[in-house]
């Protein structure tokens, strides 16, 4: 064999793994971005159910919470006040107009089953008729239950199926009902989060071993008003974007601001 056909081998060999590392090193990106995303997309709906639990805190006690125990215990046993607000406006002796407002309390809800449900609508996927209804108001159902099902004019019949384990909600159809595309039929319900006692910690325990957001709550000035103010942190960022790079200080997923008055996210 010529000495310039082995070089020639040689960077063929050299090109192929080249060629093979350069696919790798390309897969790689995509899946460790599509990882990353996916993880954040779970810190940021932790994120936003603890921001809806701050501000029914603050509704109910004027203040926000930095502790992790009584958040946790508030929506878990809490429960929030539905009112009704009225105004009767009647003239005064010097002919001005007054408005007296009325607020009662007509009900109370738990915190649980107001802020920490998820309401998902079930519509038709197909024109036609309500073929059935196979389940009831209230009634538990698993992920992959039928719920109802429609026929169309041609014969067709689409079973709608329940995306998650829920509690249906309401029903909007009835047997022998037509209906459009996408037209509501059956809502179900069902929690954001399995175990409230979970709502602390990161999400990917296994990886993150038992870490929780960080969580701050006080009070500031603003325009001569004491304001309170809460702050929720990621602690340990997956994606290296967020962490701190020499003097680049890092910038974690967090909701509110323990500076301004703020609930807001800093992904939004």
């Amino acid at each position: 064999m010529s000495l310039t056909k082995i070089i020639s081998i040689f960077f063929f060999v050299i090109a192929l793994g080249l060629a093979g590392y350069l696919a790798w090193s390309i897969n790689f990106k995509i899946e460790e971005d599509a990882r990353i995303e996916r993880h954040e997309n779970k810190v940021i709906n932790k994120l936003k159910m603890i921001r809806d639990a701050e501000m029914a805190y603050l509704a109910n006690y004027g203040s926000y919470t930095g502790n992790w125990d009584t958040l946790v215990n508030f929506i878990d046993t809490g429960r929030l006040y539905i009112t009704q607000r009225s105004e009767e406006i009647f003239t005064l002796d010097y002919g001005a107009d007054s408005v007296k407002v009325t607020i009662d309390t007509i009900g109370q809800v738990s915190v649980k089953d107001s802020i920490f449900v998820t309401k998902h609508s079930v519509p038709s996927l197909l024109e036609g008729s309500i073929e059935s209804i196979d389940v009831s108001h209230g009634q538990r159902v698993k992920k992959g239950d039928v719920l109802y099902s429609v026929r169309n004019a041609n014969g067709k019949v689409l079973s709608m199926r329940s995306p998650q384990n829920a509690t249906v909600q309401s029903i909007k159809g009835r047997v022998g009902q037509e209906v459009e595309t996408e037209e509501e039929v059956v809502t179900i319900a069902y929690p954001r989060i399995d175990n409230i006692q979970n709502l602390p910690y990161l999400p990917d325990q296994k990886q993150n071993g038992n870490k929780k957001f960080e969580l701050f709550a006080g009070k500031i000035v603003r325009g001569n008003v004491v304001v309170s103010v809460f702050e929720a942190k990621d602690t340990d960022p997956v994606n290296p974007a967020r962490r701190k790079r020499g003097t680049e200080e890092a910038n974690p997923l967090k909701v509110g601001s323990r500076t301004d008055v703020s609930t807001a996210g800093n992904w939004e």
